[in-house]
């Protein structure tokens, strides 16, 4: 017999990983009984495990303990306790261990345990493995191949996908900015070219005005009390909503998404996101933002095989296994190891600059480290534009922009992104561009190889065109460059000097010179 106590205040989620988790045990004839908080009704969640469910009212920690303590011994055969909450920890634990089972914990803030072993399908880079040193007694299992799943999640890929867009929160969450989302969405155009689903939890707050909206329009359908969201997860479009556990759920599906945090536990590092093959995520939202967020959702999903081909890219697939792993390890079983092979890896072409440092063209795989290196503070004070750029902002452009964007790197890493763009402006050719470094490594040497690189390239290119720019007048260093490279001054009186000012609208004299390169001066 296992116990399970799951703090069922702080998410749905918490209960249905440990069910899953209870019926890859029952698997191999070992059954569950599930320890609740008093006022969680919704014991249809719990099926089969609906008839051995007790609830407690007690808030203090060691109260807690001791009464899932003395169920322990009044069942008499309980083998292992499972806990999974934030809001019992080691003092807790330590009670509860006075009663001689094997304590599982399953946690994703590292925080200290003694449990004898701790369940964490948190990933962050290399740095996931030694997470939880301090807990010393106890057996770690920690990565996404140990994400507690439903069985349906095993058989992830579907040969179509539904024209449908799925909003969700999870168990809870507050639908009041969601709501004013969905209904810009299906005020943006008729018919739509999409259907909404959403999935409300057992724990959503204002849901009134949603189900309203859901009377006034037919393409909105409403999904309550449902035992597996995986159909949904699997079939739809795009995915809207909450991080949390739907993390593990949509890379087990390759589902393209973009997703927020709602709560302190689903903030990460967005590079760790992108391993599990997720690119698009916003750190929050607010009622400011839903004008933005409607237009991103609209670009997404029409972009969605662009992000369903990154899902079959990623580094670290899920595979809706992680519960039989943890069961295995638990009992001491032989267990099936992760498949840590992309499905899908693409080798991007790279042109050899030097012997040391290579050039490719950027992909979508790009998205973030391209907006993170841009973002950097020295490379914001020389833009036209200095202002933090926002995920929210970035997103959208990245899916629409004309640019031709590269990467220049070496064996180190990543060391500038480099851009130019034809235009047409009173049916001349022009060219606009520029470079922004992506670390402290790049020097004058570096700038001199790729503006010759660009040069070159662009002239082949766009034999006609005439190079505009603006470069900031403090900026020495890209100043001499260019003039090295045969740009010239523009004055106010020259027709190229009004087309950089549109092409620049935030450029001003004051602080930035405006030059110009003609296709004729190689020729000189």
């Amino acid at each position: 017999m296992i116990l399970f106590r799951v703090d069922t205040t702080c998410g749905i989620g918490h209960l249905m990983r440990c069910k899953s988790l209870a019926l890859a045990f029952l698997q191999e004839g070992i059954n569950s009984s599930f320890v609740i908080d008093q006022g969680f009704e919704k014991l249809d969640l719990l099926s089969p495990f609906e008839k051995s469910v007790y609830t407690v009212s007690k808030r203090c920690e060691i109260e807690d303990a001791n009464f899932v303590a003395s169920l322990i011994y009044n069942i008499g055969f309980v083998r292992y306790c499972v806990v999974d909450s934030y809001r019992l920890g080691i003092d807790w634990e330590s009670q509860v261990k006075k009663t001689g089972i094997e304590l599982i914990a399953l946690d994703d803030l590292e925080r200290m345990h003694v449990a004898d072993f701790i369940i964490d399908a948190k990933w962050q880079g290399p740095q996931t493995f030694d997470r939880y040193a301090k807990s010393t007694t106890s057996k770690k299992l920690l990565g996404p191949s140990f994400a507690s799943l439903q069985q349906e999640y095993q058989q992830a890929s579907v040969l179509t996908r539904h024209n449908s867009i799925l909003f969700s929160l999870g168990g809870g969450g507050d639908w009041d900015i969601l709501t004013d989302v969905i209904e810009a969405l299906v005020a943006s155009s008729e018919p739509l070219p999409f259907s909404i689903d959403v999935i409300i939890g057992p724990k959503a707050t204002n849901t009134e005005r949603l189900k309203k909206l859901h009377e006034r329009h037919h393409q909105i359908s409403l999904h309550e009390g449902l035992q597996s969201v995986q159909p949904f997860f699997a079939q739809c479009g795009l995915f809207v909503g909450a991080l949390g556990t739907s993390l593990y759920e949509l890379a087990a599906c390759n589902t393209p998404a973009i997703t927020f945090s709602i709560a302190p536990n689903q903030q990460n590092d967005i590079f760790d996101l992108e391993a599990l093959g997720h690119y698009c995520h916003l750190e929050s939202i607010d009622k400011s933002d839903v004008h933005k967020l409607v237009a991103l959702i609209e670009t997404l999903y029409s972009k969605r095989d662009r992000l369903t081909k990154l899902r079959k890219q990623a580094q670290v697939p899920v595979d809706g296994l992680g519960a039989y792993r943890v069961r295995d390890s638990i009992l001491g079983l032989e267990r099936v190891e992760p498949n840590l092979t992309p499905s899908s890896l693409v080798t991007p072409q790279a042109l050899q600059l030097t012997e040391l440092i290579s050039l490719r063209a950027v992909d979508d795989g790009d998205i973030n480290h391209y907006l993170w290196a841009r973002n950097r503070q020295d490379n914001a004070w020389r833009m036209t534009i200095t202002d933090k750029i926002e995920r929210i902002d970035h997103y959208g452009w990245w899916f629409k922009n004309r640019r031709e964007s590269y990467v220049m790197y070496d064996e180190n890493g990543v060391l500038l992104y480099v851009w130019h763009q034809k235009v047409v402006d009173a049916d001349q050719e022009f060219l606009i561009g520029g470079w922004f470094a992506a670390c402290e490594r790049v020097n004058f040497t570096h700038a001199q190889l790729i503006l010759e690189w660009q040069l070159t390239e662009c002239k082949r290119a766009y034999p006609q065109a005439t190079w505009l720019a603006v470069i900031n007048k403090d900026n020495r260093f890209v100043n001499l460059l260019n003039q090295r490279a045969g740009f010239v001054s523009l004055q106010p009186t020259m027709k190229e000097f009004s087309v950089t000012q549109r092409l620049f609208p935030n450029a001003n004299v004051q602080e930035f010179n405006f030059v110009m390169k003609s296709p004729k001066a190689d020729q000189l």
